[in-house]
C-alpha cells in the first residue's frame, strides 16, 4: 500500500479554496503530517507546480518502489 499526501502551502490552498482560514488549514496540515509520517508508505508530494509535475512525481515514486520489488525477487 502507498499512500500520497499533496503537500502546498497553506496560503495558496487558501486562495483556491477560502472554505477554512489560512491559520486552520495550517492546523490541520501539522495534524495530518504528525499523523502520517511514521508510516513507512506515506510519501509527501509537492503538488505547487500543477497537476502534470505532481503525477510525474507520483509516478516516480511508484516506479522506484516497483524497481525496489523486482530486485528483492
Amino acid at each position: 500500500d502507498m499512500l500520497f499526501v499533496l503537500e502546498r502551502e497553506a496560503d495558496e490552498i487558501y486562495e483556491k479554496k477560502p472554505e477554512l482560514d489560512i491559520s486552520e488549514i495550517r492546523r490541520e496540515q501539522e495534524a495530518i503530517s504528525r499523523y502520517l509520517s511514521g508510516w513507512s508508505m506515506t510519501h509527501f508530494v509537492n503538488s505547487r507546480s500543477g497537476v502534470v509535475p505532481t503525477v510525474r512525481q507520483v509516478e516516480a515514486i511508484i516506479g522506484d518502489w516497483l524497481l525496489d520489488q523486482n530486485r528483492c525477487k
